[in-house]
């Protein structure tokens, strides 16, 4: 499958001790991997981990904050790029592969995410 060079997004992230401009995956919800997100830069997909997660509707960003119980949690607009997985996934020191399909609606795989202005 074919996919645009880059698509537009949503990404929830954790504001860790308000750090500014830094900010940490809200993924370990999910898949304990944290990532670090920087305004205008580029996060790639670590190697031995699956693709990073984004939103494709900012309802559905609005809706996972809304029920994942951590103070801190912001909504940024992102571009990305996807990725043709169909899971998160991550492997395991053993080299097992360890994977959810279970994910909030509107979740959407890429490669690479660039977080670029807060919007909630």
């Amino acid at each position: 499958m074919e996919f645009p060079a880059i698509y537009h997004g949503y990404k929830v992230v954790y504001a860790w001790h308000n750090v500014v401009p830094i900010f940490w995956s809200a993924s370990y919800q999910t898949i304990p991997c944290v990532m670090c997100y920087e305004i205008g830069r580029p996060t790639k997909r670590p190697a031995g981990f699956g693709p990073l997660a984004v939103f494709d509707d900012l309802d559905f960003a609005l809706h996972f904050r809304s029920v994942v119980d951590i103070w801190g949690l912001l909504i940024f607009e992102c571009d990305y790029v996807p990725s043709g997985d169909e899971t998160l996934w991550f492997i395991i020191h053993s080299g097992a592969r360890v994977e959810t399909k279970i994910l909030p609606r509107g979740t959407r795989f890429a490669n690479e995410v660039t977080i670029t202005r807060r919007v909630a």
